[in-house]
Parts: C-alpha cells; sequence; structure tokens
C-alpha cells in the first residue's frame, strides 16, 4: 500500500464493513490492497482511492441483497437467490459449521471501465460482469449467514 496512509474513519469502517476475522492488524487489508488493486491502478490510484471504491461497492452489493431479503442470520438461501439479488453470478467462498454451509465471503467481478468511470453502453451502465466459476459452496445446497454465532453479517 502507499505507506498506508487510510483516514481514521475510513479504516472504522472497514473494520465493521470487512472485518479481518483472524485479527486486528492492517496486514489482512494490505493483502488484499495488493492483490486486488494492482487490477484498477489506472484508475484508483491510491490506497484511500480503492478502499473508498470498495466500501462505495460493498454498500450496493448490500443494498442488492437487503432488496431481496438476503440479510437474516439463520435463515436459508439459495445461490440461485443470491444471483438474482447481485444480477449477476458472483465468487462465493463457504465454510461448513456441522450440517450448514456458512457464505463466508461473497465476491463479484466488474467492468474496470466501467465501475470507475460510470461510462453508459448502448444497453445501458456498463458495470458487473459474470464472474468465472471459483469457490468452494456447494451450490446445490441453501447457505446461511454467519451474525449470531460470532460472526459479521455480510
Amino acid at each position: 500500500m502507499d505507506t498506508v496512509t487510510v483516514h481514521r474513519a475510513l479504516v472504522d469502517e472497514m473494520e465493521t464493513k470487512w472485518p479481518d476475522l483472524m485479527g486486528k492488524d492492517d496486514r489482512f487489508w494490505k493483502r488484499e490492497y495488493c492483490k486486488h488493486a494492482t487490477n484498477v491502478s489506472n484508475f484508483l490510484r491510491t490506497s484511500v482511492d480503492y478502499f473508498k471504491k470498495t466500501m462505495a461497492l460493498y454498500d450496493i452489493v448490500n443494498r442488492k441483497l437487503e432488496g431481496m431479503g438476503i440479510n437474516k442470520p439463520g435463515s436459508g438461501y439459495t445461490f440461485a437467490q443470491l444471483d438474482q439479488a447481485l444480477g449477476k453470478k458472483g465468487q462465493y467462498m463457504c465454510e461448513q459449521v456441522d450440517d450448514k454451509q456458512y457464505l463466508k465471503e461473497l465476491g463479484q467481478c466488474y467492468d474496470l471501465a466501467g465501475v470507475v468511470t460510470r461510462r453508459r453502453s448502448a444497453n445501458g451502465p456498463v458495470g458487473p460482469v459474470h464472474c468465472p466459476a471459483i469457490g468452494d459452496c456447494d451450490r446445490s445446497e441453501k447457505f446461511y449467514l454467519f451474525g449470531e454465532e460470532g460472526r459479521e453479517e455480510l
């Protein structure tokens, strides 16, 4: 990261919305920044730009999920419901706990030019695109959200 110059308010937001479930230090975000920000470094030139955009995208995805009622720990959901809420197929990582599959990571893929510049195509705004089929979830089984069990909700 560019000397990790992330504002305190942004760090507080990241700790709430994108917590490191393994600990409380900035190595997690440094890893995520190094892994993903290189793809958008032409558009999002600083770590602050990158993390602000990431938090804005988090809010958009969260509103989509809430709009489809996918926001209650303890309720089971299908991956078809999740894909419908997102409008495109996402990348999902799950964790098996006892006899239930919990969604622990949700990735949505974006057209980089569209998401950053909000340019429009003939068919409307350019943005989310279908993700490659990567992930470890059993899409034939329902998934649950972490919540009351001590994990953060989406």
